[in-house]
Formats: C-alpha cells, sequence, structure tokens
C-alpha cells in the first residue's frame, strides 16, 4: 500500500528571525515529523534569517518572494510559487491584514484550505488612525472573509480584530492559543547574574522583545531612572534587538544608567535568561498574547504587564499582575518592587498548572494538523 505524502502547507511570514511569533512557529516545527507535515515558510525578504538553517535541517523548506513595490507583481511572483513548488494542502498566513493578498491568491490557485491567523489586537491603534488606515482594516477583512476557509487566533481579541465583529458567532473562527514546550523551562540553569557580574542579592528585572515603539521600552528607563533615584538595588535587563535599540541605549546613557541597564541583544538561550529574572516586565502599548509572558509563567517567573496585554495569557494564578491604564512611571516602579517581594508558586507547581492548559504546545499541534488536513478528512485523500 503506498505511503500517504505528507501534508505540504505554506506557511506566510514575513521572515523567520528570533520573534515571538516565529519563535513560536520553530517549536509547532521541531514537533512534526517531516514525513506527515512538510512546512515551507514564504519569507518576503532576500537575506537569511535567523532560523532557516534550523528549518532546512528538520526537513522543512524557506521559500522566497519578495514583497516589491507593488501588490500586483507580488500575487504574481506567489502564483509562481504555489505552481513550481506545489500542491499545497493549506496556505496559513500570519501576515496580518495582508492576509488578505496570499489568500486570494491562493483560492485563485486552487489551493483548497486557506488559514488567516490573527496573533495581535489592533482594534485601539486602528480606531485612533485616520480615515485611510481605518478603510483599509475594514477592507482588508472583507477580503479575508471572502477567502478563508478557517480564520485561527491566538486570543478572542485577536480573532475580532482581524475577522470582524461577526467572529465569535463564525464557526470557520477557532482560538489557538501560543502553546509553548515547557520542557525547555522546567530545569534552565540561571545565565544572566554571572555573565554580567550582578550580585547575588540584587534584583534583576527583565524585559524580552523586539525594539519597536509599541513595545515601549524607553519608557522602562524611566522606570530605572525612579529605583536609582529611590536607591533600589535593582537591574533592568532588556533582551532582544529592532529598530529602537540605538534609542533606548542612548536614553540610557544620558540617564546614566549603564551600570543599572543592560542591552544584552538577541539571545538563543531564553529559559536561562528567565530564570535569572525576579520579575518580567511588559509595559507594551498594544499586545496580543506574548509568548514570552507565557514562557515567564513556565519558569515561574512573576511578570508586571500593562491594561494592553490580554487576560487570556494568565496560565498560572499568582504570577502575572497589570497595571491600571495611564500608570506612570513611579507607579510601576512600586508595583515590580511589591511583586518581587509577594509570595509566588514555585517553577515545579507553574510548570505541573501549564501542563493542564491549552498554553502547552501539546494541546496547540494537534489543533493545528486538524485544520491542515481539513481538505483530507473531506475528501477521504491520503
Amino acid at each position: 500500500m503506498t505511503a500517504a505524502r505528507p501534508l505540504e502547507v505554506l506557511a506566510v511570514v514575513g521572515a523567520m528571525n528570533r520573534g515571538g511569533i516565529e519563535t513560536w512557529l520553530m517549536n509547532v516545527v521541531r514537533a512534526l515529523p517531516p514525513e506527515e507535515v512538510r512546512l515551507s515558510f514564504l519569507v518576503h525578504g532576500d537575506g537569511p534569517s535567523d532560523y532557516d538553517d534550523e528549518i532546512h535541517a528538520l526537513g522543512h523548506r524557506v521559500l522566497v518572494c519578495p514583497l516589491g513595490r507593488d501588490v500586483v507583481g507580488y500575487a504574481r511572483r506567489l502564483a509562481g510559487i504555489l505552481r513550481a513548488e506545489g500542491p499545497f494542502d493549506a496556505v496559513h498566513s500570519f501576515t496580518s491584514t495582508f492576509s488578505a493578498v496570499p489568500l486570494a491568491v491562493a483560492r485563485a490557485r486552487g489551493v483548497p484550505v486557506r488559514i488567516a491567523h490573527s496573533q495581535t489586537d489592533r482594534r485601539a491603534v486602528v480606531a485612533a488612525s485616520g480615515l485611510p488606515r481605518r478603510l483599509y482594516s475594514r477592507a482588508a477583512t472583507a477580503a479575508i472573509l471572502r477567502t478563508m476557509t478557517t480564520g485561527l487566533a491566538c486570543t478572542t481579541e485577536a480573532a475580532a480584530f482581524l475577522f470582524g465583529p461577526g467572529a465569535a458567532s463564525d464557526p470557520r473562527v477557532r482560538i489557538v492559543p501560543n502553546g509553548i514546550d515547557l520542557a525547555p523551562f522546567a530545569h534552565a540553569a540561571p545565565s544572566l547574574r554571572a555573565e554580567l557580574g550582578i550580585a547575588p542579592d540584587r534584583l534583576v528585572v527583565g524585559h524580552v522583545g523586539r525594539f519597536v515603539a509599541v513595545k515601549n521600552q524607553r519608557f522602562l528607563v524611566d522606570v530605572a531612572r525612579r529605583w536609582r533615584d529611590a536607591d533600589d538595588d535593582v537591574t533592568l535587563v532588556l533582551v532582544g534587538d529592532g529598530p529602537d535599540r540605538e534609542a533606548v541605549a542612548r536614553a540610557v546613557r544620558d540617564a546614566g544608567l549603564e551600570e543599572r541597564v543592560h542591552l544584552v541583544g538577541l539571545r538563543t538561550d531564553v529559559p536561562g535568561v528567565l530564570a535569572d529574572l525576579d520579575v518580567l516586565v511588559l509595559p507594551s502599548l498594544w499586545e496580543g498574547a506574548p509568548i514570552t509572558l507565557v514562557e515567564a509563567q513556565a519558569s515561574g517567573v512573576p511578570a508586571v504587564v500593562s491594561h494592553a496585554v490580554t487576560g487570556a495569557t494568565d496560565a498560572v494564578p499568582g504570577l502575572v499582575t497589570r497595571t491600571p491604564d495611564g500608570a506612570d512611571a513611579d507607579e510601576w516602579a512600586r508595583t515590580v518592587l511589591a511583586v518581587a517581594a509577594a509570595p509566588r508558586p514555585s517553577r515545579e507547581e507553574a510548570q505541573a498548572t501549564m501542563a493542564g492548559t491549552p498554553w502547552s504546545l501539546e494541546h496547540v499541534v494537534p489543533l493545528l494538523r486538524d485544520a491542515w488536513s481539513a481538505d483530507r478528512r473531506g475528501s477521504g485523500r491520503g
């Protein structure tokens, strides 16, 4: 009997660098035997991405489709890739409102399963934008609803953003949390204090994320200034890279905080970084379901987050504290110190709690495979 060919899935992403959703996707890739599911990552940049080598080593692919200067040219290039590299069982787009374009091309090329995946809630941002942005968002949602066969979202809020107010009643829309592999966080050894020369009795507060305006790292420099002025023994560590990194570094220098604030760049040892933190801070201006927050809870690390971070990511009771809308740097500084001093679940207790929640990768992978294989189940194809 002829063995069934693997499911062929084209995942549309910007690039496979060390961002939140990309790192989550790599967790998924590592859990997928390529003889059962083969992922082809469609990237929009010409240069190599951080995860390219590992993707190839695991038996999956990276395909390049530059955005170019116009949507029509992009659509033609994508159609050519679908024709030359297919057939694909599913096209799964992670490009927010731009998903309208790859899904339309996929429908025209006869791809049976077309998935738009929402990872954030930007409704407040769109509402505060000008008329062109609001009209674009509305048109993109309408186009996505016409062309998708399935809509996935990490939270109900993210679903409402991309799929509109009818998302909750649309049978095509499903919630798939950004579940993680818990194992790397269960016994990770601390990796920051010794490297940075931080005393064992000093509080270490950390942020992990891309240096962009929405992540609000510049605000954390103001919080660190409050700790310095109060002579609190706190070190702030900022992990990541991005276009705003130099501006944040300059703010650190201007405030004279070089001994108290460390920008350590991209790290491959995030479990070890989290194991050394006393508190994670996420002052985001808007968010979806930050994977770093899920990882912190898997590490037993308490977090102080802005009101913009959805409560859907609260997997372990007692580990996440939200600041109210409009909280200033003084309030953040006080809240972080209070959370650091409060009792908390142990890492072992946090792991046991998360193992039974949808934030475990074991829960998520079957949901993705189910979505990708919808046409095979319906047609009986193997």
